[in-house]
């Protein structure tokens, strides 16, 4: 895999993810998501990692936590679309 794009959202499928979406953010680099998801045992390429890196681009920012209602019992998801294989010879280090 060439890397993610996502720049041009499915025109079918964009009413059904708008009536479900709460909050969106775009991330450009997601490597070393990536490591950290390895290093714990998870293997994820940096597509499948971009989850990941945008929970993290997200809680930076000033008023993250409150801007997304998240409080101490809060559970986050990630889905990672992409496993370590799809980049074969990757080493995001």
């Amino acid at each position: 895999m060439a890397g993610l794009n996502g720049g041009t959202v499915s025109a079918t499928a964009w009413p059904v993810i708008r009536s479900g979406l709460d909050a969106g953010i775009g991330v450009s680099e997601a490597s070393w998501a990536s490591n950290l998801l390895r290093d714990n045992g998870i293997g994820a390429g940096p597509c499948g990692a971009a989850s990941l890196a945008g929970v993290d681009a997200a809680l930076a920012e000033p008023d993250g936590r409150a801007s997304l209602r998240m409080g101490p019992a809060t559970h986050v998801i990630l889905i990672s679309t992409e496993g370590a294989a799809a980049n074969a010879g990757f080493d995001p280090r």
